[in-house]
C-alpha cells in the first residue's frame, strides 16, 4: 500500500528506483540525437506538364504553398537572429 489515497481511475504508482528513466537522455559523451535540416526539408517533384485542376483545387493547392513558404521564410528568420 501507498501512503496517500489511489483514486480507483489512478494508475499504479510509480517506483522512485526504476532501472530506466522515462524518457532518457544521450549517453554521457554523447550529442543529442536530433532531425537534421534534410529530414525537415520538402522534396517537390514537377510533371513535364502541369495536371489540370478545378478553380477551387487550384486555390487550395496555392495556398498550401504560400503557407508553406511562409513557414520557411519565418524559420530563416528565427535561425538568423539566434545566430
Amino acid at each position: 500500500m501507498t501512503a496517500r489515497k489511489e483514486k480507483a481511475c489512478s494508475g499504479p504508482p510509480k517506483r522512485r528506483d526504476a532501472a530506466y528513466p522515462r524518457r532518457p537522455g544521450a549517453g554521457p559523451g554523447r550529442t543529442p540525437r536530433r532531425a537534421s535540416a534534410d529530414r525537415k526539408s520538402i522534396r517537390v517533384i514537377l510533371p513535364d506538364e502541369p495536371p489540370v485542376l478545378t478553380p477551387g483545387a487550384a486555390r487550395v493547392l496555392l495556398r498550401i504553398l504560400v503557407k508553406a513558404h511562409a513557414r520557411t521564410m519565418e524559420e530563416n528568420r528565427r535561425k538568423e537572429g539566434r545566430s
